[in-house]
C-alpha cells in the first residue's frame, strides 16, 4: 500500500484506488483503518470486544477477497468451543495481538525473509509438540538443505515433491538455488516452478501459507498421491527436473493389493534422464516434508 501511496500521492487515493481495482495489490485486504495514515494493521490491534468472532470474520472477508486465500486463511474459528468453553479465549488472542504490535515487521524494518523463517519455526514447534505425526507435516530444516544442495537446483527447473506436507523441501530448493544465484552475482534469473501433492487439507494449506509467506507461487494439489496422483500429462505421469521427498516412514497401510491396483495409464512413465525424474505412483499420501 505504501508503494501504490507514494506513487499516487497518500494512503488515502491509495485505498481508493485499490478498492477498485484489486489488481494492483498481489493481496488484497478488504480492512481499512479510521485514519489512512495508520497501519492496516492497526484493525487487528484495536480489537477490544468479542476479539475471537472479529478476527474470523476479518479472516474470512480477506479470504474471499482473495481466491488464492480460500481454504487458508478461513479454515479456523477464533471463535469455536469445546464443551462449552473457548478453545483460545479473548485475553490469549489480546496478549498475542499485542506481543505482534511490539514488533514492526515491514518489509523496511526487517530481513525480507523474516516472516517466512518465523513461520517455519512454529510449523517446526508444532511438529515437535504432535511427536510421531509431526513428522508429516515438517522435516527438519538441517535435513531439508542437505537435499536441496544436493539436488543442485538451477534457474527455470521443474520441481515436485509427492508428499510435500508444508512445502518445506520445495522451499529449501529455492532458497539453495538464491544462494546460487547471489554468489553468481546474478540479480536476473528465471525462478523455480514448484508442485507438490498432499493427503491432508490441512498439511496442504500449511504449504500453500508458507509458500506466500516466503513470496513464493507453486501448485499444491490436495490428494491420495499413492493412488490418485494430479500430476500428469496425457496417459502418462508428469515429469520434473528435481523430485523431492521424505515419503512414507510413518504409515504401513499400503499392501501388495495397492500397487496391483494402479492404473496401467498411470503407472507408464516417459524415459527419464539424470535430470528429469518422474513422478513416482509408489511414493506415500502424506509424508514429512
Amino acid at each position: 500500500m505504501n508503494r501504490i501511496a507514494e506513487e499516487v500521492g497518500g494512503r488515502a487515493k491509495a485505498f481508493k484506488l485499490v478498492r477498485h481495482d484489486k489488481k494492483l495489490v498481489r493481496f488484497y485486504l478488504p480492512l481499512e483503518p479510521k485514519s489512512p495514515d495508520d497501519p492496516v494493521w492497526s484493525v487487528i490491534r484495536t480489537l477490544s470486544a468479542n476479539i475471537g468472532e472479529e478476527l474470523t470474520t476479518h479472516l474470512r472477508a480477506i479470504a474471499d477477497a482473495n481466491p488464492l486465500l480460500t481454504g487458508i486463511l478461513d479454515r479456523v474459528d477464533f471463535n469455536a468451543t469445546t464443551h462449552g468453553s473457548r478453545d483460545l479465549d479473548d485475553d490469549r488472542l489480546s496478549a498475542l495481538i499485542g506481543a505482534i504490535s511490539a514488533k514492526r515487521l515491514g518489509l523496511r524494518d526487517v530481513e525480507p525473509d523474516i516472516i517466512g523463517r518465523s513461520y517455519e519455526y512454529f510449523i517446526r514447534k508444532f511438529a515437535e509438540g504432535a511427536g510421531r505425526s509431526g513428522g508429516e507435516q515438517y522435516t527438519p530444516a538441517e535435513v531439508g538443505f542437505v537435499m536441496a544442495r544436493i539436488m543442485e537446483p538451477a534457474p527455470g527447473m521443474d520441481a515436485y515433491d509427492p508428499t510435500c506436507g508444508s512445502a518445506g523441501l520445495l522451499i529449501k530448493l529455492d532458497l539453495v538455488l538464491r544462494e546460487r544465484m547471489t554468489a553468481a552475482k546474478k540479480k536476473s534469473y528465471a525462478s523455480l516452478k514448484l508442485h507438490g501433492q498432499e493427503y491432508e487439507p490441512s498439511s496442504g494449506a500449511m504449504a500453500n501459507m508458507n509458500m506466500i509467506i516466503h513470496d513464493l507461487e507453486g501448485r499444491i494439489e490436495i490428494g491420495n498421491t499413492f493412488k490418485n496422483p494430479k500430476f500428469r500429462a496425457g496417459n502418462r505421469l508428469q515429469t520434473f527436473d528435481r523430485v523431492v521427498a521424505n515419503p512414507m516412514w510413518n504409515q504401513d497401510w499400503f499392501k501388495e493389493q495397492d500397487y496391483e491396483a494402479i492404473p496401467s495409464t498411470v503407472s507408464q512413465k516417459a524415459p527419464a534422464s539424470p535430470a528429469t525424474r518422474p513422478t513416482g505412483a509408489g511414493c506415500s499420501t502424506s509424508s514429512p516434508a
